[in-house]
């Protein structure tokens, strides 16, 4: 609680398990404290944030981790290697963390959040707190 109020927190990840699980238990704590928590990922992700009992805010491209390849052509046909380059360079720092900043940056105009948790590996949200200050 800050000045008896409860806070409000938006938490981004990936849309994929292997991202959002590990958040769960940040996620369950601040809920318990009377905290306001939205998790926000690429639309396809937010049924699945819902079935695990949190409020999804749509945010990004709209991809699933799973299906990346749909997504991103670019990995078909690569070795495990050279899609792990592929994440770092062109997704995770590239298409998808300006997706995601751009859709934070919007989502930090209208509900503005007092803070922001990411997920390993995404960028995007970082950037765009650190513009909405």
């Amino acid at each position: 609680m800050r000045d008896g109020r409860a806070l409000r927190g938006l938490f981004v990840t990936h849309p994929g398990a292997g991202h959002f699980h590990p958040m769960i238990p940040f996620l369950t704590a601040f809920q318990q404290a009377g905290h306001e928590v939205e998790v926000a990922s690429a639309a396809d992700f937010c049924p699945y944030i819902e079935d695990h009992g949190f409020t999804p805010c749509p945010a990004g491209l709209t991809w699933l981790e799973a299906e990346a390849a749909r997504t991103f052509p670019s990995l078909r046909g690569r070795t495990l290697g050279e899609m792990h380059l592929e994440y770092l360079t062109e997704i995770f720092t590239g298409r998808a963390a300006e997706e995601m900043a751009a859709s934070i940056e919007r989502h930090c105009t209208d509900r503005t959040p007092d803070f922001v948790v990411h997920s390993d590996f995404e960028f995007g949200s970082a950037l765009a707190a650190e513009r909405a200050g």
